[in-house]
């Protein structure tokens, strides 16, 4: 090869670099930054799907299995969002044919490591993730842009291996106007957005982080609902390395993290998808190297902090994308994570937090998406709703919300493109199915409703639980308020407090404050519905669609509840309700951003 052609090429790189601009600048080290998070991101994907494979089978071959699946997701990220460059057939055919070699390097330096060093099975993918980083980079980058149409080193590559002096002039060119190509690419999700909103959702974030961190400091293991029956299959799966059935455990064992003893056939929540489970091995595998033994169940809640400050985040992430200033975001999302049961469900181990974080990311995600329909925000989305598929049944309404905005959207122009609801389909197939099929596998259900059938049964004949309660057509006659009332009482304390709990005496005159607030936030929605639609004469999707159906969501989760209570075990628990709990702070935003509009209407019509 012509060595004057090649330090002709080095020559022209090294002075473009010396006279590039900060803005160009800032784009590769966009590039960087995005890669190393898209690495993350598929880190924690896949990592999951080996922890939950490897419960069931041998560990070299769930991580064939997961490796697999993260080639899908690292080819969309890449080529998306770190390299800017078209999803294309031949692009995801030779991706993967890059990696069949980089998984036998790393699956060689995973079998020395179990092997050879003896690793733990759970910590050496993290290790032989992070060795194979450099190599995935410089791997991904040379395929994704040979692939890619229009890309900048494509061209240079296309004209490096022709000597004509035309192409020394096409070499030139590109690299004198490299920033046209730069510029030209697509502008990150949130490019648009002041900077100072990335320092909020921060500050947001770990703020709050510390505040659930400190609340989980004074609540002993088991102090708070549920968390030994949550811990249970945690410690079951960290212990034997496989999955139980209903009738486990048949002897007392006790757990090498809580230390905590199970008696034979303990009760547990099977049937059910474990995320949250998969999280908490995962965040007390790393706090075992810095916590002392008898702490190491605070490594477990550590997961349940952290998806506490990615729910503030998507909560104010909301409120922007209603159009609310940041210092209104900002006070917003405090008054609803400040809610004492909201920060209570974040500061010890259980799957309630998981719900609420999916449900307010996935409300983020399909704003974002109704604004402005891309492939890649639909592919956002798509694993929003996969992630909260995998959360407890009382949650799913969130779906039905999701799902209806949707069609709506399409029924009425504003989501045009059909390809979109195929890629949120196959997104959400690859989040959701691979858990969802193990549990089914396991227990021939996904909703964990023969779990709640036994919990009624082992408590039927204990008087204190008023089993066989009526509360409507009762022989005492269509409603029995004697009954109804202090269930619907029991209702509201559980959502907006932890009283019953964690035995929390709070004065009476907060709930009747916290009620009062939430009446008031919805009749001065409806309110604000009828003076726009009296405004504008037409139909708001942005507004009114949303508000039927956030007001549609307590009266009916409510009754369903009240249904599934009659004749039964009494279960007045606010947490059914929880999954509303994202939308308080939509509505919140919509009644402030409207409020605005309706003022500058009444100020243009004076």
């Amino acid at each position: 090869m012509n060595q004057a052609i090649i330090f002709e090429i080095i020559q022209t790189l090294l002075k473009r670099l010396k006279i590039m601009s900060l803005s160009e600048k800032k784009v590769i080290i966009h590039r960087w930054l995005r890669f190393i998070l898209g690495g993350g991101i598929n880190t924690a994907f896949t990592y999951g799907i080996y922890i939950a494979l490897n419960m069931v089978i041998n560990y070299q071959l769930a991580y064939l299995i997961a490796y697999s699946t993260g080639i899908i997701f690292a080819y969309w990220f890449n080529a998306v969002i770190v390299f800017k460059t078209p999803l294309s057939w031949k692009g995801l055919f030779f991706y993967p044919l890059v990696y069949v070699i980089q998984y036998f390097a790393s699956a060689l330096m995973l079998g020395v490591l179990v092997e050879t060093w003896h690793l733990s099975e759970v910590l050496a993918p993290l290790i032989v993730t992070v060795g194979m980083i450099p190599i995935t980079y410089v791997m991904s980058k040379l395929i994704l842009t040979q692939t890619g149409r229009g890309h900048i080193l494509s061209k240079i590559m296309k004209a490096y291996f022709d000597k004509s002096k035309q192409n020394h002039r096409i070499i030139k060119y590109i690299m004198c106007h490299e920033s046209e190509y730069l510029n030209n690419a697509p502008l990150s999700i949130n490019r648009d957005r002041p900077r100072s909103d990335k320092t909020c959702q921060i500050l947001l974030a770990v703020t709050y982080f510390f505040v659930v961190a400190m609340w989980s400091s004074i609540i002993n293991f088991n102090g708070a609902p549920d968390e030994s029956t949550h811990f249970f299959l945690l410690e079951y799966l960290h212990a034997f390395k496989t999955m139980p059935t209903s009738e486990h455990p048949l002897l007392a064992f006790t757990g090498l993290i809580s230390h905590y003893t199970w008696p034979p056939k303990i009760f547990w929540y099977y049937g059910l998808p474990f995320p949250h489970v998969v999280g908490g091995l995962f965040t007390a595998s790393i706090g075992s190297m810095v916590l002392p033994e008898s702490f190491l169940y605070m490594g477990v809640r550590a997961f349940n902090w952290m998806l506490a400050s990615l729910f503030v985040i998507a909560l104010f992430r909301i409120a922007r994308q209603v159009g609310l200033s940041q210092s209104t975001s900002v006070i917003s999302v405090i008054i609803v994570a400040m809610i004492p049961q909201v920060s209570f469900i974040f500061s010890y181990f259980n799957s309630d937090a998981y719900g609420l974080t999916t449900i307010a990311w996935a409300l983020s995600s399909l704003l974002l998406y109704c604004a402005s329909p891309t492939c890649m925000r639909s592919i956002i989305l798509g694993a929003s709703i996969g992630l909260l598929m995998l959360a407890k049944i009382y949650f799913l309404p969130a779906l039905v919300f999701l799902g209806v905005t949707l069609l709506i959207g399409s029924l009425t122009g504003r989501i045009k493109s059909p390809r979109h609801y195929l890629v949120m389909s196959v997104t959400c197939t690859l989040f959701a199915a691979p858990m969802l099929i193990f549990i089914y596998s396991h227990f021939g259900e996904i909703s964990g409703l023969s779990g709640q059938i036994d919990f009624v049964k082992l408590h039927k004949s204990n008087p204190t639980t008023l089993y066989g309660t009526c509360y409507y057509l009762c022989e005492q006659g269509l409603v029995v308020w004697g009954n109804l009332s202090p269930w619907l009482e029991s209702t509201a304390k559980s959502y907006f407090s932890v009283t019953g709990w964690m035995s929390v005496l709070i004065p009476n005159y907060y709930y009747w404050t916290a009620l009062l607030l939430i009446l008031t936030l919805m009749m001065s929605s409806v309110i604000l519905a009828i003076y726009i639609w009296r405004a504008e004469r037409r139909f708001s999707f942005d507004y009114h669609l949303p508000l039927i159906m956030i007001l549609g969501l307590f009266p009916s989760i409510t009754m369903v509840s009240i249904m599934t209570s009659q004749n039964g075990l009494p279960q007045a628990q606010g947490r059914y309700l929880f999954v509303t709990i994202p939308f308080v702070l939509y509505l919140i935003a919509l009644v402030v951003k409207r409020a605005e509009i309706a003022l500058k209407i009444k100020i243009s019509n004076d």
